[in-house]
Formats: structure tokens, C-alpha cells, sequence
């Protein structure tokens, strides 16, 4: 059984990884990209200090201290981004709020790297073993207190932002992270008899599904679409691909000028891609930036069929013009 917690915790790190990469990599207008990723960077040192301890890479009271600075970050953040998920006006006037809040903690931590005053939280033992002292139970009150705190404003966010068909999405978005807490709550008491602690694992899940409901469409997001989505939707043939020209995404219409399925397409060269249509197609290629630099290509197919008149060729059209007859029907003025 602690073998399999252990390759857990380290599919949990993996997870994480991914996580926040995928997180930084959203737009930077996006709120709480920061927050989520360092919250998850808090449950990464979590897990990696249970995973350290149960393989042996660290002396059990030392992987116990690890681990503990993710534990004693984690809450604060978590309030953090709940409350930028629903745009509370604190979020948004004082976006480092939860850092007063992880004060205690940091304090905490502290305590723990102190040979002289660790005992006032925990006492790790070499075999593994925790003796918790007096403030163990203050900080895992304050710590449920705020997680607890951050899951209500997710729920209530969920409910007040009320869209036809997503009512029950966004509520169990909200909830999910409950779980975790429950879970939690319950081994702690000792109702839940476990040989190791499962609120890491139960972290990830509810990691994975904030991540999904807020970054692809969920609670943050203004346009609840997915890029891929979005791109389907287009009546233009569109390819998008990566700096280094491999098709990333293609919609239908792309697909059927060029004669050839998405997997097909995705990984491959985009002038691969075109070499082997054999079609003569025309395209446009327009650089996607970010941060100051080129991150991708929007590929258009057959420009000229979609191209908007210019200011010109508008005037031309519009402006009047006189015919031959009434030129010669009007008046000299030189006869006068």
C-alpha cells in the first residue's frame, strides 16, 4: 500500500508540473494565473516531501518539514483564488491579500527549521512517528478555516453566475474542492483508516478540476469556449501552428480544402501539410506574440476569398457617377 501511495505521489508531481505550465502559458490577463500556479507549486512541495520520506531520498523529521511548507502555503493561496475566481473587490484592489494570511504559516515554518521551538508544532521522530504540539491544532483550524472559506466563495461565484445548461457544472466546480477537505477531516479524526495521509491525491483531483473549470472556459473566463472550439466555429479555413511551423490546430474547413483529417494534420510541418494537398493553395500567415515574441502562426487558407475591400474600393463604388447622355444634355455655360 505505501509503495502505491508513493508512485501516486509521484504521478501527483507530474500532474502538477503539467499544471502550472499549462497555467502560465494562459493569458496574463486572465485572474488568478498567478495565484493558481503557486498554489499548485505548494502542493507540488507537499507531495514531493511525503514522496521523499516514503522513498527514503530524506530522513523522515526532514521530508515531515518539507512537506509542511507546502501544507502551511497552500490554504492562504487557495482563499486567494477563490476570491479572484469571483472577482471580489478585495481581489481586485488588493491582489496580495493572502499573504497577510500566510504570515502564521510562514511563522510556522519557521518553527519547524528551529531545533529549540519545533516542539510548539511537531515533533518529527526518526521512524516516522509525529508528536503535535499546542500550535498543531491552531493552525489546522486557521488552515481549514480559510480552505473552507475559499470553497464557499467558489459555490457562491457558481450560483450567482448563473448561464443556461451550466448551472450544475459550475456548482460541482465549486464543490469539488470540498472534497478534499472532507477527506481530509475525516483521516485526521481518524474515521478514515489509512496508512498514509490522502489529502495530497485528493488535492490533485480537485487541482485538475479548477484547472478545467477555470482555465478552459469556466468561472474566469468571459467566452466560455475553448480555442479549439472557437476556431471550429470560423466559415475560414484555419491552421494554427507553433513557432516552429508544426500544425498545432486545424478547423473543418481547413480540413476539407486541404484533403486531410486534424490527426492527421496535428504534429506535422504546415508546408508538409500543404506540399501534399498538391492543391495550389493560397495562404496568409500572421505571427501570434507573446511576451515580445513570436509564439505561433494563425495560417489563413485562400486569403483573396475573405479579404475586406479597401478604403478605395469602397470610395469607387460608392461614389456617382454621370452617364454620357447627361453629359450631353446639360448646358453649356460657354452658349450663355
Amino acid at each position: 500500500m505505501i509503495e502505491l501511495h508513493s508512485l501516486l505521489l509521484e504521478i501527483m508531481v507530474l500532474l502538477g508540473v503539467w499544471l502550472c505550465l499549462t497555467v502560465l502559458q494562459q493569458d496574463r490577463r486572465t485572474p488568478g494565473r498567478k495565484t493558481f500556479a503557486l498554489a499548485t507549486g505548494a502542493w507540488m512541495i507537499w507531495c514531493f516531501g511525503g514522496l521523499a520520506g516514503a522513498r527514503g531520498w530524506l530522513s523522515p523529521p526532514t521530508a515531515i518539514q518539507i512537506a509542511h511548507v507546502g501544507v502551511m502555503l497552500i490554504a492562504p493561496l487557495w482563499l486567494g483564488l477563490a476570491a479572484q475566481t469571483a472577482r471580489l473587490e478585495i481581489a481586485r484592489r488588493v491582489p496580495w491579500f493572502p499573504l497577510p494570511l500566510a504570515a502564521p504559516g510562514l511563522a510556522i515554518i519557521a518553527l519547524l527549521f528551529s531545533e529549540r521551538w519545533s516542539g510548539l508544532f511537531l515533533i518529527a521522530g526518526e521512524d516516522g512517528s509525529n508528536l503535535k504540539g499546542p500550535l498543531w491544532t491552531v493552525m489546522v483550524v486557521y488552515g481549514f478555516g480559510l480552505a473552507l472559506a475559499g470553497c464557499a466563495i467558489l459555490v457562491s461565484a457558481a450560483i450567482r453566475w448563473k448561464q443556461p445548461g451550466e448551472e450544475a457544472r459550475r456548482i460541482a466546480i465549486g464543490i469539488a474542492p470540498l472534497i478534499t477537505f472532507v477527506g481530509s477531516g475525516l483521516y485526521f479524526t481518524g474515521f478514515w483508516q489509512l496508512p498514509a495521509d490522502p489529502t495530497p491525491l485528493l488535492l490533485g483531483i480537485s487541482f485538475l478540476t479548477l484547472h478545467g473549470g477555470i482555465f478552459a472556459g469556466g468561472l474566469l473566463q468571459p467566452l466560455a469556449i475553448s480555442q479549439h472550439a472557437l476556431i471550429q466555429q470560423l466559415p475560414v479555413g484555419i491552421v494554427l501552428t507553433d513557432r516552429g511551423g508544426g500544425v498545432v490546430d486545424i478547423n473543418r474547413v481547413a480540413e476539407r480544402r486541404l484533403g486531410i483529417v486534424a490527426s492527421a494534420a496535428i504534429g506535422r510541418n504546415f508546408d508538409a501539410v500543404i506540399d501534399a494537398a498538391g492543391l495550389g493553395v493560397d495562404f496568409e500567415v500572421t505571427p501570434v506574440m507573446s511576451a515580445g515574441s513570436e509564439a505561433g502562426q494563425i495560417v489563413l487558407l485562400d486569403p483573396a476569398d475573405h479579404k475586406a475591400p479597401s478604403a478605395s474600393e469602397i470610395f469607387a463604388a460608392e461614389a456617382p457617377t454621370a452617364s454620357p447622355s447627361t453629359l450631353d444634355e446639360s448646358p453649356s455655360t460657354l452658349d450663355d
